[in-house]
């Protein structure tokens, strides 16, 4: 039951902010001593639950999804996140965590100084793609689904409003999310232990995430992303200097 609840709140505000949850489920899991190993497979698989269930909610509601990001950044991403996958296994945890944490921190300055400094947004489908593969690579070696990366990139890349980056967002996820399941399966790594009480979490973490969505401003929605990783951070901290 524990671990259902860590999923939901987890999902629930990754879809808000476009961060798919895994970046709050994976270090939640640490802090109850779940493995890396199984920490990171398990927050794969609830985030793919969780972004299907936005595609199929979002297409319900009658919006057009938008390929063009999707399509270059989501296959970009695919290629990374076999390269990630296969870094896991050879990383001790301890830098994970460590690298995890600078990672949020750059994250975390990079969407603030966006907010204030206007740029020139990206536009070259190639670059796109080196984009995406960059935010696969780095997700699927942290086994937190893609989207915190894939939000930042949104923001401060491609200058997208926050609902928009964060649709997108999960949208990529989607894809880059099942080519790190694929990664998995292809290495022996199947443990389903956490599945069956986290991935029922993160279809409805997705439909509430959902109308949640439609009920806040934008400004809302990146204010809340910067909370989320504040947070994480912090959570991280401690996992680093205590665990």
């Amino acid at each position: 039951m524990v671990y259902f609840i860590l999923a939901l709140a987890a999902t629930v505000i990754g879809t808000v902010v476009g961060v798919g949850g895994g970046m709050i489920l994976r270090p939640l899991l640490n802090l109850f001593d779940v493995s890396k190993g199984l920490a990171s497979f398990t927050s794969s698989f609830t985030v793919l639950a969780m972004a299907a269930t936005n595609l199929i909610t979002y297409k319900a509601q009658g919006n057009k999804v938008k390929l063009n990001n999707i399509v270059y950044m989501g296959f970009g991403g695919i290629a990374g996140s076999f390269v990630g996958a296969s870094m896991m296994a050879y990383v001790p945890a301890d830098t994970v965590n460590k690298a995890y944490l600078a990672a949020i921190l750059v994250m975390l300055v990079s969407v603030i100084v966006r907010e204030r400094v206007k740029m020139k947004a990206v536009e070259n489908p190639l670059l796109k793609v080196l984009l995406g593969m960059s935010c696969g690579m780095l997700s699927s070696f942290f086994g937190i689904g893609g989207g915190p990366f894939l939000m930042t990139v949104l923001l401060v890349f491609l200058d997208l409003e926050p609902k928009e980056a964060a649709i997108q967002s999960i949208l990529i996820t989607l894809l880059t999310t099942s080519g790190s399941m694929v990664r998995y399966t292809m290495s022996g790594y199947a443990d389903l232990s956490l599945v069956l009480y986290c991935v029922p979490a993160g279809i409805c973490g997705g439909l509430i995430g959902r109308k949640v969505t439609d009920l806040i401003s934008q400004r809302t929605v990146r204010r809340m992303f910067y909370m989320v990783l504040a947070v994480i951070m912090l959570v991280q901290i401690y996992t680093v200097v205590f665990k």
